[in-house]
């Protein structure tokens, strides 16, 4: 080459500001009630990805055959990650529970034997735009969203529900 096709390029860095949901955020978009089933589904998808951290493709992914009963009596997600291949052991927390069992019956998911009736990621992404605004939650719902909600906000909030059992069991009186 007799010229460097890279001499005018700017490399441009832009921030992002990730989204954090806080425990009332979760908590308007679970309890609302939708009369409409897609957003419904929607709803249930968001919030079941952010009681299990699973990415989007994982969760259309998820077959009830890989929601196994674990050593410690409990059931736990046990799939290896659609991008990289990696075992991941999730264990079911109460209200993925909830989830999972409100479409047991679904027609989509008792003929398939997935977990959840899934859209395409572009519709569901759109759809949790009306979610949120229903909810009255200003922020931009995505389901790279819902895992970071698990990896901070969910986690810590049953993190120190554990902390407060285990003092609870060593006789420590505490309040949150």
């Amino acid at each position: 080459m007799t010229y460097d096709p890279f001499s005018g390029h700017k490399n441009k860095i832009t921030k992002v500001q990730q989204v954090i949901l806080t425990p009332s955020d979760i908590q308007a978009i679970y309890k609302k009630e939708f009369a409409i089933e897609r957003l419904r589904i929607v709803r249930d998808a968001f919030i079941f990805c952010c009681y299990t951290g699973m990415s989007f493709i994982d969760l259309v992914e998820l077959k009830k055959s890989e929601i196994i009963k674990g050593v410690d009596g409990s059931l736990w997600i046990i799939k290896k990650r659609h991008k990289t291949g990696i075992p991941c052991n999730v264990p079911m927390l109460p209200v993925a529970l909830e989830i999972m069992e409100r479409y047991t019956d679904h027609p989509l998911c008792a003929n398939s034997g997935l977990v959840l009736p899934m859209n395409s990621n572009q519709k569901m992404n759109a759809y949790l735009k009306e979610v949120a605004d229903l909810s009255g939650v200003e922020k931009h719902l995505t389901f790279k969203v819902a895992r970071v909600a698990f990896a901070t906000t969910v986690t810590m909030a049953n993190g120190e529900r554990c902390k407060v059992q285990d003092d609870a069991a060593n006789g420590a009186q505490r309040s949150l």
